[in-house]
């Protein structure tokens, strides 16, 4: 029988004294860090023109004005 702290650890978690982490040597200033963050910015958003009614729509989706889709219907639209 094995004591605490001898012999093999088999079935057992490791030690917290015994796992490394990796730690920053230094402390990531504000300008690194914004820096670094410059790229995570909001896209705008891509319009295309429906190529039955002209009006803008979002590519790949059905023309909310007219409900067509690759110049086939697909829903119906109310028309005010």
């Amino acid at each position: 029988m094995h004591r605490d702290g001898d012999g093999p650890t088999l079935g057992r978690a490791p030690r917290i004294e015994e796992v490394e982490m990796a730690v920053p040597k230094k402390r990531t200033s504000k300008q690194r860090k914004r820096k670094r963050r410059t790229h995570y910015k909001a896209e705008p958003v891509t319009v295309n023109t429906c190529s039955k009614c002209g009006d803008p729509k979002v590519p790949h989706r059905v023309c909310p004005t007219c409900g067509h889709y690759r110049d086939e219907p697909v829903i119906e639209v109310e028309v005010d």
